[in-house]
């Protein structure tokens, strides 16, 4: 991956120097296979993800995966995210449970709300005695 500002440009001008190559490479296969008769607009199009969302994603799925696996916390994600410390973290899941408690009285929907503070109980809980083994 590019990481680098100069690989990024450098990158983008490639990607619209070499367009026009991809797409005339890809109008002589389809009317090669009779797929397209070369006149009017073109069946296809090419949509280039940027670099730097590239990154993005890859953390985003990292991410995902490892709360999935069970292998990171709720407010370590959220540190992750954010770019902030464990307390802030904290602070901010803390003010989401508040938030989520208070949409879903309004909304009339007390179920939900148990097993949320649940789940996030029981992931602080698992982290805590984690914690308290590893020391």
């Amino acid at each position: 991956m590019f990481n680098n500002k100069f690989d990024m440009e450098t990158t983008e001008i490639k990607i619209a120097f070499y367009s026009a190559y991809f797409y005339r490479i890809f109008d002589l296969l389809l009317i090669s296979e009779n797929l397209w008769n070369g006149i009017g607009e073109r069946p296809y199009s090419f949509k280039f993800i940027p670099i730097a969302i590239n990154d993005q994603i890859i953390q985003d799925q990292i991410i995902n995966s490892r709360l999935n696996n069970g292998t990171m916390t709720v407010t370590e994600s959220i540190g992750e995210y954010d770019n902030i410390d464990q307390l802030m973290a904290e602070n901010k899941l803390e003010n989401i449970i508040i938030e989520n408690k208070k949409l879903n009285k309004e909304l009339g929907d007390n179920e939900n709300e148990q097993s949320s503070t649940n789940s996030i109980n029981e992931t602080r809980t698992s982290t805590s005695k984690e914690t308290t083994s590893n020391n």
